[in-house]
């Protein structure tokens, strides 16, 4: 296809471009606008009718133009269409008047065209076609025909009145704006807008500046009685309006007038035709006409039923606040009752809150005496100073008819006058003493029964008691009831409580001498145990002991079923029965048999004997040759014991070898066998301390306790220091849920000589009564005198806090270890160390012990009571970087405790 220069066609592509845009950029918003598709085809066949002469005129070819004429032809009938819908949905009238030609206003242009493409009539729109030829392109042109000068009158008609559909529109539009919003002229409310007002429920009017209604919507002549419309317009507004509110009516109107601004809502009342005046609130704001005030338009709102329901609400609002007053009497007497359980101090605070909930002279409470006969005042309290107590008054029922009628009818009495009503009897002659004549008196319920009274004078002679008082009385008296029984009870229980509890501390004392006093004392051995009740007396027992003549030392840990005193007195007995039926082993005897005979003893004992008590125990017991480290044991339904050695490591759990001891007579028990080596350590515990239990529920499980005991340990007491301290953080508040026992029985590597208890913390405050805990536990563990135990306690004290505050300043806080131990020679040692900065005790400033405590300075007198303490005391540096002070104090006539 040939090509020609054509010098429009960047104007021709920019307008097409820019049309296009337009379009897409408003089809793309969703056509919310009014006439927005009008629009949208308006600028899309204008972007055609320019990108059609465009295109036309690339090539000089006769059929290329007439095809691309035809289009932009087509483009042309459908602009002034386009633009004419658009003006109609502009001036806001086609929904109305021209619904029917909006449809069939495309019928024009789409016939138009179709006749232009029929072949036969194209003459009807053109005579002849031919080429022209200008400077630099060629163009086809055509020689229009009737029919084209009909379309062009057509198109121009629809321009041109769109055009004046629009000016109509913006024209309208301003004057609109100009009369500011919401103001009109009083011209005949339209038809749409009355069906509107006609929906209100407040009353809408209009009315002239002389106050004559123009226009009042139907709310407005409904609420005056009126039948109709027509019975208000033309009518002046003052005729519908109450007397009282003629005043505010001028005067409101008046400011519209001056002000030509909407006046604030304010109070009116208006007159219906029947009834009495109804109060409203009316708002009104002027009508401004070619910027003159020609009238007003208002809305009023009956608030009658709005008055009344205020009213409503607050006759509830009163009654709820009394109500809730009651209610905060009650609560406060409720309180009061709670407090204490001291009976004497309830009914006198009971007195003190009457007389604060009401107005009398005073608040007494009387009970009934044990032979039934009289009233005895126990609680009297007056506001007043100059009133007479009647506390230990005693009222005989005889001659006394109110108090009688209280008891025996159960239901409260009031006396208006009780100096002269014959039911007064005995209490008119006090009445008349103190000035008495409205009096109240309620009974005291309990469990059905009168148990006493209240009594309650009123300030005002002529008071009356009102019925929701009366009833708040008897419900205050139903606590002072409550009170009265709790208190008894409470009596009861606390004499029954005590008389348990002596008899449980003499049973706990008598079960504490079932443990032994002191474990045994074997050369290159260890033996610790660790015991915590969670009651007064526990079911969980241990024992170790050397069984008479033979060179066994027998070791024993059980946990008896239940708990309580029951499981008491099976320890008892369980620990009784294998003490004496160890009488029986020999030393020549093969412990495995005098094991299994033990065992089968005691398992038959309490299965023959106590068997309807469904009381047995989990019991693990071995026999240990010390001498060869041999060990025989027999675990019967206990927790597995664990075997550490030397390293921390487990290397073997001693399960059951038979069942629980006691249930079922004649059980078999098989006796297991196991050879200590040097540091080898067992640790016997029971549930209690698996299942200890924390605050969220979590017990410690055993998983944690074997994590924890697997480490090598300087002593078995170093071991249940650092245990007892992680169950407690676990165990936290929570009360302990089971008794806690743990026996320990270890080797040690050298087969003599003491252990060394051991311990170590960050150096931090917070760590301090962990450190002075261990000093203390391991000297009285090691049955040091109280003197020594002090001693040993004040100086680590001491140190470690130096360590911590100065030894540790100015960079990051490391570590204090203690280390603890009683020298065969008699000589108990205390060696702390610490990585920071050196510090020999002699360095220390020597305190002043002269001069009064407000003047002396401080520092050294801590170090001075440490050295005046101890012994001997050394500070070094063996590897030239971890300090260590060593604490010494010799012991007198003391024998060393290895292990115990």
């Amino acid at each position: 296809m040939a090509l020609q220069p054509n010098p429009l066609l960047m104007w021709q592509i920019a307008s097409a471009a820019l049309a296009a845009l337009v379009a897409l950029s408003v089809q793309l918003r969703g056509r919310r606008a009014a006439g927005a598709r009008a629009f949208i085809t308006t600028m899309y066949a204008g972007s055609m009718v320019a990108l059609a002469g465009a295109i036309q005129l690339l090539s000089p070819d006769p059929s290329w133009q007439a095809v691309w004429s035809s289009i932009r032809l087509a483009a042309i009938m459908v602009v002034p269409t386009a633009w004419f819908l658009f003006a109609l949905r502009m001036s806001r009238i086609s929904d109305n008047r021209f619904a029917r030609l909006r449809r069939w206003i495309w019928a024009p242009p789409a016939l138009l065209y179709g006749l232009f493409l029929t072949n036969r009539l194209h003459g009807l729109f053109f005579v002849d076609s031919a080429m022209v030829e200008s400077d630099t392109f060629v163009a086809l042109s055509h020689r229009t025909a009737p029919l084209f000068i009909v379309h062009a009158a057509y198109s121009y008609l629809l321009v041109v009145g769109g055009a004046v559909l629009v000016l109509v529109r913006l024209v309208r539009g301003a004057r609109n704006a100009d009369s500011g919003p919401g103001q009109s002229d009083l011209a005949p409310t339209g038809e749409a807008l009355e069906s509107v007002l006609d929906t209100l429920q407040d009353s809408y009017f209009e009315a002239d500046p002389r106050g004559v209604i123009t226009y009042a919507n139907r709310a407005f002549y409904e609420n005056l009685g009126l039948p109709d419309r027509a019975a208000v317009i033309g009518r002046n507004f003052r005729r519908f309006t109450d007397l009282r509110s003629i005043r505010a009516l001028y005067h409101n109107f008046g400011e519209l007038y001056r002000t030509r601004g909407p006046v604030p809502r304010f109070e009116y009342f208006f007159r219906p035709v029947h009834g009495d005046p109804r109060p409203g609130e009316i708002s009104i704001s002027p009508v401004i006409r070619d910027g003159v005030v020609c009238g007003s338009r208002g809305l009023i709102r009956d608030v009658s039923e709005r008055i009344r329901a205020e009213s409503l609400l607050r006759d509830a609002k009163d009654a709820a606040e009394a109500q809730t007053e009651r209610f905060r009497a009650v609560n406060r007497v409720a309180a009061t009752v709670s407090r204490t359980l001291d009976l004497d101090t309830v009914l006198r605070s009971v007195c003190e809150e009457l007389t604060r909930i009401y107005p009398v002279r005073n608040a007494g409470v009387a009970l009934i005496t044990r032979d039934r006969q009289n009233l005895e005042v126990v609680a009297f309290h007056s506001p007043f100073p100059e009133e007479p107590s009647a506390l230990g008054m005693v009222l005989p029922f005889a001659g006394n008819p109110s108090s009688q009628e209280v008891i025996r009818t159960q239901k409260p009495l009031v006396l208006q006058d009780a100096q002269n009503d014959p039911r007064s009897g005995t209490l008119s002659e006090i009445s008349r003493a103190r000035g008495t004549r409205a009096l109240m008196i309620v009974p005291i319920l309990s469990r059905g029964e009168a148990i006493g009274t209240i009594g309650m004078p009123a300030i005002d002679p002529f008071y009356v008691f009102t019925e929701s008082e009366v009833e708040l009385a008897e419900t205050i008296a139903s606590q002072i009831a409550t009170a009265i029984d709790n208190a008894r009870l409470h009596a009861q229980t606390e004499a029954a409580l005590s008389a348990v509890e002596n008899e449980l501390e003499i049973g706990r004392q008598i079960q504490s001498g079932f443990f032994p006093e002191r474990l045994p004392n074997l050369t290159g051995w260890e033996i610790a145990a660790e015991f915590k009740a969670a009651r007064q007396v526990a079911g969980d027992f241990y024992d170790a002991f050397s069984v008479p003549g033979t060179p066994f030392t027998a070791f024993v840990i059980a946990d008896v079923c239940d708990k309580g005193v029951g499981a008491a007195l099976f320890m008892v007995l369980f620990r009784s029965l294998i003490r004496a039926f160890s009488v029986h082993v020999s030393g020549d005897e093969d412990p495995s048999v005098a094991l299994r005979r033990l065992f089968g003893r005691t398992n038959d004992f309490i299965a023959e004997y106590h068997g309807r008590s469904n009381m047995f125990a989990t019991l693990f017991m071995g026999l240990l040759d010390s001498a060869s480290g041999e060990f025989h044991y027999v675990n019967g339904g206990h927790e597995p014991p664990v075997m550490l050695d030397a390293r921390g490591r487990v290397v073997s759990r001693f399960a059951p070898t038979g069942p629980a001891v006691g249930m079922v007579a004649g059980m078999e028990f098989t006796v297991a066998h196991y050879s200590f080596a040097p540091g080898d350590c067992l640790i016997c515990f029971t549930d209690g301390t698996t299942d200890a239990r924390g605050p969220s529920g979590l017990l410690f499980t055993e998983e944690r306790l074997i994590e924890l005991i697997a480490y090598p340990w300087t002593s078995i007491f170093s071991m249940f220091f650092e245990l007892d301290l992680e169950i407690r953080r676990h165990i936290g508040d929570e009360p302990q849920f089971d008794d806690i026992t743990l026996i320990a029985l270890r080797r040690t590597l050298d087969g003599s000589g003491p252990s060394r208890h051991a311990i170590c913390r960050e150096a931090r405050l917070e760590t301090l009564p962990e450190l002075r805990a261990f000093v203390e536990s391991a000297a009285r563990h090691c049955e040091l005198s109280d003197e020594v135990v002090f001693a040993f306690k004040s100086s680590a004290d001491e140190v470690c806090a130096n360590i911590v505050q100065h030894g540790y300043r100015g960079r990051d806080a490391g570590l204090i270890s203690l280390c603890f131990s009683v020298e065969p020679e008699g000589l108990a040692r205390l060696v702390i160390g610490d990585d920071g900065a050196h510090f020999p005790p002699d360095r220390a400033p020597v305190p002043d012990l002269v001069t009064g405590w407000t003047d002396r300075q401080e520092g050294g007198l801590g170090v001075h009571l440490m050295l005046a303490q101890m012994d001997r005391v050394s500070y070094t540096t063996p590897d030239g970087i971890r300090n260590e002070l060593v604490l010494e104090k010799r012991l007198e006539q003391h024998k060393p405790v290895e292990g115990a």
